[in-house]
């Protein structure tokens, strides 16, 4: 009778569109005995779903983003980059001319130009509400000119307030 190793290097062979954790159902052993052959074999076959019945994905529909102030708001989960073009969005509807940095060293996420060329360093933070309270992470604590908040289905904020808020 060959040996689980060989069955396996058979079957990767025979399908090689497989994950280890198919490959485990069809073996009758562990996914980590699949693993541990696999890394012994130097084989590069995806993981695949983990858990009971593996993990489904979630299938959500896709909802249109809300609007506020001219500009969508951000969704629960939303990355970083997202918040900050948000923020880009919002401050370009204001009449700013927005810049990203080329870096993520940078000290800032925006700078941004009004248009009597006042410059405005702005560091983005996705921000969530406890009762009336903004909250947010600041690892860098104060070392910027201006903080804008992206909250869920809220107008973004800046901190200080922007003076010149003109549209058009």
């Amino acid at each position: 009778m060959p040996t689980t190793r060989e069955r396996l290097l058979a079957l990767v062979r025979a399908e090689p569109h497989l994950n280890q954790t198919e490959l485990a159902e069809r073996l009758g052993v562990t996914r980590q005995r699949v693993k541990q052959l696999v890394d012994d074999e130097g084989l590069a076959i995806d993981r695949g779903p983990r858990g009971a019945g593996g993990r489904k994905p979630k299938v959500t529909e896709p909802t249109a983003p809300s609007m506020t102030g001219g500009v969508a708001a951000m969704a629960a989960g939303t990355t970083p980059a997202v918040a900050v073009f948000l923020a880009a969005a919002d401050l370009t509807s204001r009449g700013y001319t927005v810049f990203l940095p080329v870096t993520q060293t940078a000290s800032c996420d925006l700078v941004a130009i009004d248009r009597d060329g006042q410059v405005e360093r702005i560091v983005v933070r996705r921000a969530r509400r406890a009762g009336e309270e903004v909250r947010y992470d600041d690892p860098i604590h104060g070392r910027h000119e201006r903080k804008a908040m992206i909250l869920t289905d809220e107008p973004v904020r800046y901190e200080p307030a922007l003076s010149k808020q003109r549209k058009g």
